[in-house]
């Protein structure tokens, strides 16, 4: 099994994604003793991100899923599992993957950003803020989540990776906007432009909070840059036709 295994971790390496769902399955097969329960979780993950790298997202979930059952611990089988269902649109069960995750590594910056997103998509704000002003403070303080690495020394395939200030300000700033706190959602999503400026979600939110703060040029430069990066946005028109009025 382990030269299976091995051919299944360089395979998908390569980007080989048939060729190392082929090794890993044969693999897999044979490991079988309950001392090598640690060895099959780490190549269920393996096929699972080579399933979810070919677009097949139940395969990898139905991989992720066995892992765990392995594994029942292993944060990067959850954190991998979690994303899957926020992707499929299954917040609630993305959630409390992540949250098992966060609870064993609190400060994991990943996890808490992920987190945070999906509390925001979830119109959790209070949460949102909460992880995420977490993630922040970490981010801050340069406090990185240890990297997860196999018992052979390798990287684990782990889909969540280290989430940029730039993404957890502008979420940060999202959730205080719809918690009508404005100074605060000023406050972030300014710096969150400062680190990237191209960013549109950051810029309509800017306009809103110009906006609602009755500050009607900042809001109307905000969405004249936005314009820049999507022409044919028709809200961005009627935007300009709110504010000027």
């Amino acid at each position: 099994p382990y030269i299976h295994h091995e051919l299944g971790f360089h395979y998908y390496e390569a980007g080989r994604y048939a060729l190392a769902i082929r090794e890993l399955g044969s693999a897999i097969a044979h490991l079988i003793l309950p001392s090598q329960k640690k060895q099959k979780a780490d190549a269920l993950n393996f096929l699972g991100v080579a399933y979810y790298e070919q677009g097949n997202i139940d395969q990898a979930v139905f991989n992720w899923l066995k892992g765990l059952s392995s594994d029942p611990d292993n944060s990067v089988l959850q954190s991998n599992l979690a994303i899957a269902y926020i992707e499929r649109q299954d917040l609630e069960r993305g959630i409390g993957e992540l949250e098992k995750v966060v609870a064993k590594n609190p400060s994991d910056i990943s996890a808490l950003s992920n987190l945070g997103a999906a509390y925001l998509k979830a119109k959790k704000q209070e949460k949102a803020v909460d992880v995420l002003a977490r993630a922040l403070e970490k981010k801050k303080a340069n406090i990185s989540a240890e990297r997860a690495v196999d018992s052979g020394g390798k990287k684990m395939a782990k889909l969540a990776e280290e989430i940029p200030e730039s993404a957890i300000r502008a979420n940060l700033g999202a959730a205080y906007l719809d918690l009508k706190r404005l100074p605060d959602a000023l406050q972030e999503l300014q710096k969150a432009k400062e680190l990237d400026p191209q960013n549109y979600s950051v810029l309509v939110n800017l306009s809103q909070v110009h906006l609602q703060l009755s500050q009607y040029d900042q809001a109307v430069q905000m969405v004249e840059q936005a314009l820049r990066l999507k022409k044919e946005d028709p809200y961005l028109y009627a935007f300009l036709g709110q504010a000027y009025t």
